[in-house]
C-alpha cells in the first residue's frame, strides 16, 4: 500500500498509522493538489550527470539480479514453469 505524504510528514510516519480509517484524508488532499503536478518544471541534467557520473565509475544500470552473481543457497531465478532444465510435463 502507498499514501501520498507531504515531505514534511515522512519524518514522523508511522507506517502501521496508515489504515483504511486514516489514508483516505491524506488521499484527498492529494488529489486536491493534484492538478499542480504539471505546473512545476525540474531541470534533468542533475540527475542525467549523476547517471553518468556513475556509469563512468563502474555502477551498473540496475544493482540487483541479474547483474549480480547467485548467492550461495539462492532459489531459482525463474518461475518453475519457465525453467529450461525442468524435465517434460507428460
Amino acid at each position: 500500500m502507498s499514501c501520498p505524504l507531504d515531505w514534511d510528514e515522512v519524518p514522523d510516519a508511522e507506517p502501521s498509522d496508515l489504515t483504511l480509517a486514516t489514508v483516505p484524508r491524506p488521499l484527498r488532499r492529494a488529489w486536491r493538489s493534484g492538478g499542480r503536478l504539471d505546473d512545476e518544471r525540474f531541470d534533468l541534467g542533475p540527475l542525467l550527470e549523476l547517471a553518468a557520473r556513475d556509469e563512468a565509475g563502474g555502477l551498473g544500470d540496475a544493482p540487483w539480479p541479474p547483474h549480480f552473481a547467485k548467492q550461495k543457497g539462492e532459489p531459482r531465478r525463474v518461475a518453475p514453469g519457465r525453467a529450461r532444465d525442468r524435465p517434460p510435463e507428460t
